[in-house]
């Protein structure tokens, strides 16, 4: 007798399922849902962060040469855009000088003597009689350049105007208006 006809048949194992996945494939997944909901958390606040710089692009454009009180339209847009992103103790009392160099600091290195030379005329202008002729476009095309690239630091106590509701903004305004 043949000692391999008292063997038995080959057990095959059970077929391999797909569910439920390893714990790796949990780990990978959950890492992976987390990243997405902070990386759309992020864009979404970057994106509202960012919506008064906008606005404030959009509203310079709408300041126009022929209008006589341009230079005072333009730092009162300035002044509200800095609102927006710093505190108001700071920006409230600038003017002039201090007020020059505040919007200065702000921007990087490599800006601020265009800015610095561009903009002095203009702020010094606000406060005379008779102030000096100033060239529109190039005063305009300062200002957007520092818009683009003045870099706001968040403030926790300070949230962007644009986020208040109307009467938190008008309780704002009388604030910082004796």
């Amino acid at each position: 007798m043949n000692p391999l006809d008292q063997l038995q048949d080959i057990h095959l194992p059970q077929a391999v399922e797909m569910w439920p996945p390893a714990y790796g494939w949990w780990l990978l997944t959950a890492l992976i849902l987390l990243t997405s909901g902070y990386a759309i958390h992020y864009w979404k606040k970057r994106k509202h962060w960012l919506q008064a710089k906008k606005d404030a692009l959009l509203e310079l454009k709408q300041i126009d040469a022929s209008q006589a009180d341009w230079p005072q339209a333009c730092n009162a847009l300035l002044k509200r855009l800095c609102l927006s992103y710093m505190s108001p103790e700071k920006i409230a009392d600038a003017y002039g000088d201090t007020w020059l160099h505040l919007l200065t600091q702000v921007l990087p290195v490599k800006h601020q003597a265009a800015f610095q030379a561009q903009l002095s005329p203009l702020l010094k202008s606000l406060y005379q009689a008779q102030p000096e002729p100033l060239s529109f476009e190039e005063t305009q095309q300062q200002i957007a350049n520092w818009i683009k690239h003045f870099k706001p630091k968040p403030s926790s106590t300070q949230p962007p105007i644009n986020t208040l509701s109307k009467s938190e903004k008008i309780n704002q305004r009388g604030k910082h208006h004796v």
